[in-house]
């Protein structure tokens, strides 16, 4: 074992002692009285903690080095990280094992997870996210039926200069199906323009000028949604987006040629 790994193995047996010395110098007996721990127990670990230069004694109050503030901070991130990559296990675990997603956009990323297929504010962060956003990008292969009408109002209302939509043909249909006043207001827009095409079906990607989301989809509708703001993150949607749009083209022509290639509004059939 290196030393570092030795380093990083007492940081994590020793952690509770030596966050203790950092919250407050302490003298062994008082630290024994907070800590609940043996006397010969709390000798050992101190001075573990004291030849990996991690503490120092002082004027009869054990104290932490610089280097002890520093590598305890450092480890409370990383349980703090961990922790944050345990809870996206519900929503990831459901998309295939080829999906591009990896470290570049899970790092750091706060995780918003359904939770008994209740759907309930889970899409929230996307129509947060285009709220204070002078670019709006957003590729989805489905839409929840409760937050079209939100969002669609929030993209022609709001301030965003510039809104890219990616989704299925089908899903232009659907929403003119659904929401046919609102949806063609979309579609006249001119800060908002729709590409339609072949996209995966398990998840759809947004980016912002300051953060990048994912939502993956599962049988039930939304497993759950992924919202990272590090510039890694924002790099590796962008990447995803570019790729994926390729694939894809324009449904709305320029003002002078008119709207020829926008889906039918599907024929009301009067009742008899």
């Amino acid at each position: 074992m290196t030393a570092t790994e030795e380093l990083g193995k007492l940081l994590v047996n020793r952690h509770q002692v030596l966050a203790e010395i950092i919250e407050e110098s302490q003298d062994k007996r008082y630290l024994q009285e907070s800590l609940n721990i043996p006397r010969s127990t709390l000798d050992k670990i101190v001075r573990e903690l004291e030849d990996a230069d991690l503490v120092t004694y002082t004027t009869g109050e054990w104290e932490p080095t610089l280097l002890g503030e520093c590598l305890c901070h450092v480890q409370h991130e990383y349980l703090s990280r961990v922790s944050t990559l345990t809870q996206t296990a519900g929503i990831i675990n459901t998309l295939l094992t080829d999906t591009p997603l990896n470290h570049e956009f899970l790092v750091g990323a706060t995780p918003h997870q359904s939770k008994h297929g209740v759907l309930d504010e889970v899409f929230q962060p996307v129509i947060d996210s285009s709220e204070d956003a002078t670019t709006f990008r957003f590729i989805t292969p489905s839409m929840i039926s409760a937050y079209i009408q939100p969002l669609f109002n929030q993209l022609t209302n709001s301030t965003t200069t510039a809104v890219e939509l990616v989704m299925p043909r089908s899903l232009v249909a659907q929403l003119m199906r659904i929401e046919p006043a609102l949806t063609d207001t979309v579609l006249d827009d001119d800060t908002i323009q729709i590409f339609t095409g072949a996209i995966p079906d398990q998840y759809g990607i947004w980016i912002t000028d300051q953060r990048a989301g994912m939502i993956v989809f599962s049988a039930g509708g939304i497993a759950g949604i992924l919202v990272n703001d590090s510039p890694t993150a924002i790099q590796w949607a962008e990447s995803q987006y570019t790729a994926l749009i390729r694939a894809t083209q324009p449904l709305k022509r320029n003002p002078t040629a008119g709207n020829a290639n926008r889906p039918e509004r599907p024929q009301k059939t009067e009742p008899k």
